[in-house]
């Protein structure tokens, strides 16, 4: 991404994306993935569990990438109307 396209990917995060996860939904998807983190963190071995938190590390980096992959397709597809 631009910087400009950082700026407005950064503000939307911090500021907007919030307020459309307010839903019951989400928040049931929030609570089952805590609760199912706490049972795996609880039950394997320390070893498993390191194993585990780099999963969890690169899930989120993806995560992270398709996010931004995913604002860069609107705004061009916003661009383009």
């Amino acid at each position: 991404m631009n910087d400009v396209l950082d700026l407005l990917y950064g503000f939307t995060i911090e500021h907007r994306q919030m307020s459309y996860l307010q839903g019951v939904e989400y928040a049931c998807v929030c609570s089952l993935h805590d609760r199912l983190q706490k049972e795996l963190e609880q039950t394997l071995t320390r070893e498993q569990l390191d194993t585990f938190h780099k999963f969890c590390d690169a899930a989120n980096e993806r995560f992270s990438y398709e996010q931004e992959a995913a604002f860069s397709a609107a705004w061009s597809v916003f661009r383009e109307l």
